[in-house]
């Protein structure tokens, strides 16, 4: 079959026509020296352009589609930008540059599809980007495309555009192995035509269903398609079409075994191809001549030698292929040995964070009961105890009232430390508040004590967020403040929390010592920081510099579906 290069070419080539009088370059140009309205110099541009696109110099045809679309530009002509572009398309389609073709094509389409005035032209837009999906082997969206374009060629009226895009979607289908629905629309493309359609129109049409029936393995019915081309072909003047139809002949009749026949329609073949490309054709065909006595000659002289030379060949075939297979078989173990080795990791790794994820949980957990047990316990028998010794003191001598004032107040000291001790196991505040709240209240309970300056900012953190997160955030921020006031010696503690781009961001920052994160061995709390970050998908990056502080940067993704209110 003809490749897909040459059907999409041939289809824009038939739609393109549709649209534009075949004028000669020369008599355009005339008229755009003589031109003063900007409409008329924007379309002359455009179909001289389109000249020189028919005659394949698409550079020159880029650069008349180039001035016809600033002049519509200037004049904010859009059904002229949006034929423009689609213009434009073409020519790089035709070039081999997909991306900019399937660009420019969207484009077109979306400006014909918002003035709405013009069904056929929105039926040739989605025509063009369906080309261009089928240049790139979309195949979906250029079935997508070619539908929508039947759909306003119906809504249009427009019988010739239907017999172009029926022959495009069928020549899909057939690519994609569907040979029913290609026939299907290749056929349906036969509908449409009538005494008052072209020669060419009906040319390609049988041409196109001739290929359909003869590369599915039909010769029968494919050369009954064929000798409607051939009753038409003195009145068409097409090379590429003609070029197309010749090698059909050829590979219809090598698939019915005339090598001669199937010869002289390949040597026809390649000279309207040579005529396309402007080859010199009479050359090509002597040596194609040429090539074709000598190998006759050849072919009777060394006939057994051929016979030899072929079993000798397929020896060497066989034990390639078995090479090969062995090859292609060990290829395949080690390809499933890796892919094996890879699911045994990820599935190590999926173990590792759900045993990860249960540890902190059950910490988290454990701390909330303690804190409960400590505030609810410990703290009220120590309230009762307090009480009676002030009862007792009222009763007793000054001397005993001494020692039991000091009692009392060893006990105001220890049961202020079982609440603290209760508050950092579990804050009452991040449970009922929500972590801004609980991060301000830690920052004063902590650096308070501490004389360490502190500032603490948050943006954008509107909602409650996931409690997963509220805690471990939490439990990151405690261990870093408890690393500066340990060991960072700093004076002045700054962190910001913020939401950006569905990530919780939280920077944290000391005027400390600073420490080398590269070397440093990791300890308890350090491996407690990155196993909570780890839980909650989260990132931690330093960037500090020794005796200038530490900075810690993380990142944590939400979902926003999970947040609180």
């Amino acid at each position: 079959m003809a490749t897909k290069t040459k059907l999409v070419i041939l289809f824009i080539l038939v739609a393109i026509s549709l649209q534009f009088y075949a004028q000669t370059i020369s008599e355009l140009q005339i008229k755009l020296k003589n031109a003063t309205d900007s409409l008329d110099l924007s379309q002359l541009n455009e179909k001289i352009g389109q000249e020189y696109f028919y005659k394949g110099e698409f550079i020159n045809a880029l650069e008349y589609f180039t001035k016809s679309l600033k002049i519509a530009e200037a004049m904010q002509h859009e059904y002229n930008i949006a034929s423009c572009y689609n213009n434009i398309s073409a020519v790089y389609m035709e070039t081999g540059k997909f991306k900019e073709a399937e660009e420019y094509a969207i484009k077109a389409l979306q400006l014909f599809l918002k003035l709405n005035d013009d069904n056929k032209a929105i039926a040739n837009a989605y025509n063009s980007l369906a080309n261009v999906y089928y240049m790139e082997i979309k195949d979906s969206l250029a079935e997508y495309n070619y539908k929508k374009a039947i759909e306003y060629r119906h809504l249009a009226k427009d019988s010739i555009g239907l017999i172009s895009t029926n022959k495009n979607l069928g020549a899909l289908y057939f690519e994609i192995g569907d040979t029913i629905q290609g026939i299907a629309y290749t056929e349906e493309a036969l509908r449409y035509l009538t005494q008052r359609n072209k020669p060419l129109e009906w040319f390609s049409s049988f041409l196109a269903l001739g290929e359909i029936y003869t590369y599915n393995g039909n010769l029968t019915k494919g050369k009954n398609y064929i000798d409607s081309c051939t009753k038409l072909l003195p009145k068409i003047n097409s090379f590429h079409k003609i070029d197309d139809y010749y090698y059909l002949l050829h590979f219809y009749y090598s698939k019915k075994g005339n090598h001669q026949l199937a010869l002289e329609n390949y040597k026809l073949y390649s000279n309207y191809k040579d005529s396309i490309l402007n080859i010199e054709s009479n050359k090509q065909l002597l040596e194609l001549k040429t090539q074709y006595e000598t190998e006759k000659k050849e072919k009777q002289i060394k006939a057994q030698q051929d016979l030899l030379e072929l079993e000798k060949k397929e020896k060497i075939l066989y034990t390639f292929i078995l090479a090969l297979g062995i090859a292609l078989l060990v290829v395949f173990l080690i390809y499933i040995r890796i892919k094996h080795k890879h699911k045994t990791k990820l599935l190590l790794n999926e173990q590792k964070e759900i045993a990860l994820n249960k540890v902190i949980e059950a910490e988290e957990k454990e701390r909330t009961r303690i804190a409960k047990d400590l505030h609810d316990g410990i703290v009220q028998d120590l309230t009762v105890i307090k009480l009676s010794l002030n009862e007792v003191v009222n009763e007793t001598t000054e001397e005993v009232r001494a020692k039991l004032n000091k009692v009392n107040q060893e006990l105001d000291v220890t049961s202020n430390e079982v609440r603290e001790i209760s508050y950092q196991l579990m804050p009452v505040t991040l449970k009922e508040l929500g972590l801004e709240k609980a991060l301000e209240e830690l920052l004063h309970k902590i650096l308070f004590k501490s004389n360490v300056d502190f500032d603490f900012q948050s943006i954008g953190i509107e909602t409650r967020l996931p409690e997963n997160i509220e805690v471990n955030v939490y439990r990151i921020c405690q261990e870093l403040l408890n690393n500066s006031i340990k060991h960072s010696k700093a004076n002045y503690i700054s962190i910001l929390l913020q939401i950006k781009n569905n990530t919780l961001q939280l920077t944290y920052e000391d005027n400390g010592v600073g420490f080398d994160t590269k070397n440093v061995k990791k300890g308890i709390g350090l491996n407690s920081l990155h196993s909570r970050i780890e839980m909650i998908k989260g990132s931690l990056n330093f960037d500090n510099e020794q005796a200038k502080g530490v900075t810690a940067f993380i990142r944590i993704p939400l979902k926003y579906d999970k947040l609180r209110s």
